[in-house]
């Protein structure tokens, strides 16, 4: 026997989900068939979907297993997060407690007036009424016993925490791929060349760099292009980054930029080169009322440490998202884990593609930073795949005949053939 929160989801429309809950779960999936084939389902929306593709086209799944005690409740977030467009009610309790209005009881009663259950209806309503009182026997008991040892989905069975966060981060990830959905993740640019942010700052809420990009856009007055580039962002916030070594060093140059402009935040990477944690740089200046971005984060221990130092202040925690999956490691588990934690802000960093911002959305990072060639992407965040199939083909056949290509026959390379 099983309790917990199940879901109805279609095949051919997925974005259509239906989510109840049942002390026996497999009980009441068999109960939804038998109201879909009957054509009594309390869900118009489901049975006027089963009606027309048919009861093949729908999926159950076990979303969480709960206590009896916890299931409403376990299912009223799922309900809250999933808004599911089969269900009638936003309620866990369903119809429980709802009352119609006198127009709608007044409808309700002139639909039933007159009708009365055919010979075949009420033969089956028999033979339903007969089946109540049933019991199984002691061996069948037994034999259902054995079959449910070592099942994880057996009543009784507890998730552990990390399972827990990732089956609500697959929920919010299912979620954040619907179309036209807002995303709640802020968008930063992460960009060194002032031409850039001033053709993407009406699209970002904000800004960060690091003397890496800057180098690279061939910056090489630092101080000039800091100004600048905060004058530009604002009123938008800019992290920008010192780059000294020892800690005296780091507290010196952070109050120097703090001052370019009120707008501005002090980037501090994680460690020095040594490796020694910038905890007390963290802690100082975040006493002294300037806004920290700690950098360079890959670690769980890392994070929280950052988060320690700031002792409760507003700041950033930048974890270096993109970095951490080009070793082969899921940074969504270390978000998942350390996003109730940490009081600050935390930034989904060195994106790789614009699929990290559905992932930074889903695992409730409040910022995603994108270089200047992911925020050119972003448009086609939505787009129908189909017809981003058919430009490809475009882009492949008009690229050809640009050039000029031409296939020739083998034998007119000479020699006849290619052997």
């Amino acid at each position: 026997m099983i309790c917990g929160v199940y879901k109805i989801l279609s095949r051919s429309k997925p974005d259509r989900v239906y989510v109840g809950s049942s002390i026996h779960i497999h009980t009441r999936w068999s109960e939804h068939k038998r109201a879909l084939r009957r054509g009594s389902h309390g869900s118009g929306k489901l049975q006027r979907h089963c009606d027309k593709y048919g009861i093949d086209d729908l999926v159950f799944e076990i979303i969480v297993e709960c206590t009896a005690e916890s299931r409403l409740s376990v299912e009223q977030e799922y309900l809250d997060a999933l808004t599911p467009y089969f269900n009638i009610f936003p309620t866990a309790k369903g119809s429980f407690g709802y009352k119609h209005s006198d127009a709608t009881k007044v409808k309700i009663g002139n639909g039933r007036r007159g009708k009365t259950q055919s010979i075949e209806a009420r033969k089956k309503m028999s033979v339903s009424q007969r089946r109540r009182g049933f019991h199984h026997s002691e061996e069948h008991k037994r034999l259902l016993s054995v079959k449910m040892t070592g099942n994880k989905f057996a009543l009784g069975n507890k998730l552990s925490e990390p399972t827990k966060r990732k089956i609500v981060y697959a929920i919010r990830l299912r979620g954040s791929q619907k179309p036209n959905k807002p995303l709640k993740v802020a968008i930063f640019g992460d960009c060194g060349n002032l031409a850039s942010m001033e053709k993407y700052k009406t699209l970002v809420s904000g800004w960060t760099t690091n003397p890496t990009i800057l180098r690279k856009a061939g910056v090489t007055d630092y101080m000039a292009h800091a100004k600048a580039a905060s004058d530009i962002a604002a009123p938008n916030r800019i992290s920008l980054e010192v780059f000294a070594d020892d800690f005296d060093g780091m507290k010196r140059q952070a109050h120097i930029l703090a001052a370019i402009n009120p707008n501005v935040d002090i980037k501090i990477p994680v460690t020095n080169t040594q490796g020694v944690f910038t905890g007390p740089v963290i802690s100082a200046l975040s006493m002294d009322g300037i806004r920290v971005n700690v950098t360079a984060l890959f670690t769980e221990e890392q994070v929280l440490q950052a988060s320690a130092a700031m002792n409760g202040a507003d700041g950033y925690l930048s974890i270096f998202a993109g970095r951490i999956a080009d070793t082969g490691v899921n940074p969504v588990a270390l978000i998942c884990n350390v996003r109730n934690q940490c009081p600050q802000k935390i930034i989904w960093a060195s994106a790789r593609e614009v699929w990290n911002v559905i992932e930074a959305n889903a695992s409730q990072c409040d910022i995603i930073t994108l270089p200047p060639d992911l925020l050119d992407k972003l448009s086609l965040l939505g787009k129908s795949l189909e017809e981003f199939s058919l430009d490809t083909v475009l882009m492949f056949f008009r690229d050809a005949q640009k050039a000029g290509y031409a296939i020739a026959h083998p034998a007119s390379f000479g020699g006849g053939g290619f052997g």
